[in-house]
């Protein structure tokens, strides 16, 4: 009677499989009659929305001659070429529900870098059927830009595969045109796909700060709620009052499309002639109608002479409702003007004389 011997192995994955081991005699016949089944430990996924917050911030690594600079900002210096690619690598992490991805970024170069984003799995598939591709602008200031994740987990080449959604363990950016250049990355982040917003990047960035308002004439596109009413005199804003604030009244102000990433304090020239204290609050508006209500500027004003106030908009031109998400500070075209936001009524008569950024 033939002896079996039996061959044990011991094996650490990144997941959790199964693993069948079968029975092998010694004149080297596989006894398949006989199997063991044994569970390999591997690591579980974690979700990757709240992973890290969010954040995929693991240094790029590329084998197609990209030159890498890493640090809180990610510089990719591209040689002239296409099909390369640029990839950051990860512990298994959970992708699956409506996700996106938003990066932060700008380019420079002659020619505007496209960008596809792909995501891989723990068994090396691509999500590369569904073409997940943006075009990357240059100029000073990084812009916004996002990749829906719906419907993506599948890859077409070189073969058809199902992307395991769970066990996500890299991200791949392969650049689909010709481009000499450098692509920086401020920042790439997983978010839930309603905080997409769908961006007007047909607009040009703005001018460079400086007046917001000047209040020469009241525009009929103005909005003014109910309990405001405001005139134009001597280029001065006269804002009277009626017990407003606890609905959070406002006067909503047109404005040519401004660039304030670069002067981030608005400051307003005003005067309350009631003896009543106003507490004014400041919210700017972007082209694609996101508010910076995430933390509000809000100043107190007594009656008395004319005083400026100042609103600083560093690290404020985020919105948190109705989604989160940040400002493109290069297009700011609304500022809204609120007296007591929320507060105790307020009755009286509030002069301004401009709005500037600084």
């Amino acid at each position: 009677m033939k002896n079996k011997i039996l061959i044990a192995l011991s094996i650490s994955l990144l997941s959790y499989s199964c693993v069948s081991f079968e029975k092998i005699t010694l004149d080297g016949i596989v006894d398949t009659n006989d199997t063991i089944q044994t569970k390999v430990s591997v690591a579980k996924s974690v979700a990757a929305l709240t992973a890290n917050q969010g954040k995929l911030d693991s240094p790029f690594i590329s084998a197609d001659g990209v030159a890498i600079k890493n640090g809180d900002v990610s510089e990719l210096t591209y040689p002239g070429a296409s099909k390369v690619v640029v990839s950051q690598v990860f512990e298994p992490r959970d992708f699956r529900g409506d996700l996106a991805i938003r990066i932060k970024a700008k380019s420079s170069g002659e020619k505007l870098p496209k960008l596809q984003l792909t995501l891989e799995d723990i068994n090396g598939y691509q999500t590369n059927t569904l073409k997940l591709v943006n075009e990357i602008a240059s100029g000073e200031f990084y812009q916004t830009y996002y990749f829906d994740l719906k419907g993506a987990y599948s890859q077409s080449y070189p073969d058809m595969h199902d992307v395991d959604a769970k066990n996500i363990v890299k991200l791949n950016l392969r650049l689909n045109n010709i481009y000499s250049g450098t692509v920086s990355i401020e920042s790439i982040d997983v978010i839930l796909s309603n905080e997409i917003i769908k961006q007007k990047n047909n607009v040009p960035v703005g001018k460079d700060g400086g007046v917001l308002a000047d209040f020469s004439s009241i525009g009929s596109d103005w909005v003014i709620s109910k309990g405001l009413t405001v005139t134009s005199e001597n280029g001065i804003a006269k804002i009277n009052a009626q017990n407003v604030g606890a609905l959070y009244e406002r006067i909503e102000i047109p404005v040519e499309v401004t660039n304030v990433l670069g002067k981030q304090v608005a400051k307003v020239k005003i005067k309350v002639t009631s003896d009543q204290v106003s507490k004014i609050r400041l919210d700017l508006v972007d082209v694609n109608g996101v508010v910076t209500n995430k933390r509000p500027l809000i100043k107190e004003v007594k009656a008395g002479d004319w005083t400026v106030l100042e609103f600083n908009y560093s690290k404020r031109l985020a919105q948190s409702y109705p989604q989160q998400v940040e400002l493109d500070g290069s297009r700011i075209v609304k500022a809204v003007l609120y007296i007591n936001a929320g507060d105790d009524t307020f009755t009286g008569e509030v002069l301004i004389d401009d709005i500037s950024m600084n």
